[in-house]
Protein backbone atom coordinates (compact mmCIF):
# COMPACT_ATOMS: atom_id res chain seq x y z
CA UNK A 1 0.00 0.00 0.00
CA UNK A 2 1.00 3.99 -0.76
CA UNK A 3 0.54 6.36 1.46
CA UNK A 4 -2.80 6.98 -0.10
CA UNK A 5 -4.35 2.86 0.95
CA UNK A 6 -3.93 2.32 -2.79
CA UNK A 7 -3.19 -1.13 -3.01
CA UNK A 8 -0.55 -1.82 -5.89
CA UNK A 9 -1.09 -4.72 -7.80
CA UNK A 10 1.63 -7.85 -7.91
CA UNK A 11 3.92 -7.11 -10.81
CA UNK A 12 3.27 -10.75 -11.85
CA UNK A 13 -0.22 -10.01 -12.16
CA UNK A 14 0.72 -6.62 -13.56
CA UNK A 15 2.98 -8.33 -15.79
CA UNK A 16 0.29 -11.27 -17.02
CA UNK A 17 -2.44 -8.37 -17.59
CA UNK A 18 -0.09 -6.35 -20.28
CA UNK A 19 1.14 -9.62 -22.04
CA UNK A 20 -2.86 -10.34 -22.44
CA UNK A 21 -3.60 -6.87 -23.68
CA UNK A 22 -0.39 -6.31 -25.57
CA UNK A 23 1.82 -9.69 -26.45
CA UNK A 24 0.40 -9.85 -29.80
CA UNK A 25 2.58 -6.73 -30.62
CA UNK A 26 5.18 -5.62 -28.14
CA UNK A 27 7.19 -7.69 -25.44
CA UNK A 28 6.48 -6.87 -21.78
CA UNK A 29 8.98 -6.95 -19.15
CA UNK A 30 9.44 -5.52 -15.44
CA UNK A 31 12.86 -4.24 -14.29
CA UNK A 32 12.41 -4.17 -10.84
CA UNK A 33 12.24 -0.45 -11.66
CA UNK A 34 10.76 0.73 -14.86
CA UNK A 35 8.02 -1.33 -16.95
CA UNK A 36 9.48 -1.87 -21.13
CA UNK A 37 7.59 -2.74 -23.78
CA UNK A 38 9.52 -3.13 -26.92
CA UNK A 39 7.75 -3.34 -30.34
CA UNK A 40 7.71 -6.73 -32.18
CA UNK A 41 7.97 -5.51 -35.62
CA UNK A 42 11.38 -3.88 -35.95
CA UNK A 43 10.01 -1.13 -38.22
CA UNK A 44 7.82 0.47 -35.89
CA UNK A 45 7.85 4.00 -35.40
CA UNK A 46 7.91 3.83 -31.31
CA UNK A 47 9.91 0.63 -30.74
CA UNK A 48 10.33 0.42 -27.25
CA UNK A 49 8.84 2.35 -24.41
CA UNK A 50 9.99 2.45 -20.86
CA UNK A 51 8.13 3.97 -17.94
CA UNK A 52 7.95 3.40 -14.33
CA UNK A 53 4.32 2.40 -13.33
CA UNK A 54 2.25 0.07 -15.69
CA UNK A 55 -0.39 2.90 -16.42
CA UNK A 56 1.73 5.74 -17.67
CA UNK A 57 3.07 2.15 -19.87
CA UNK A 58 -0.34 1.51 -21.65
CA UNK A 59 -0.81 5.34 -21.50
CA UNK A 60 2.43 5.39 -24.02
CA UNK A 61 1.51 2.46 -26.01
CA UNK A 62 -2.10 3.83 -27.08
CA UNK A 63 -0.93 7.16 -27.50
CA UNK A 64 1.59 5.68 -30.12
CA UNK A 65 0.19 2.40 -31.23
CA UNK A 66 -3.55 2.83 -30.51
CA UNK A 67 -6.00 0.46 -28.41
CA UNK A 68 -4.30 -3.36 -27.69
CA UNK A 69 -5.51 -5.50 -30.55
CA UNK A 70 -8.69 -7.68 -30.51
CA UNK A 71 -7.74 -11.01 -31.43
CA UNK A 72 -8.82 -12.40 -33.62
CA UNK A 73 -12.38 -15.28 -32.84
CA UNK A 74 -11.31 -19.02 -32.70
CA UNK A 75 -13.00 -21.10 -35.28
CA UNK A 76 -16.68 -22.43 -34.67
CA UNK A 77 -17.40 -19.56 -32.51
CA UNK A 78 -20.77 -18.02 -33.44
CA UNK A 79 -19.32 -14.52 -34.13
Amino acid sequence: MDVTGYRWEEPQAVLARLHQAWGSTHRIAWTGTYWVATAHDRRARWRSHVEPTPAQLEADLRRHTGHPPVPHPRKGTPW
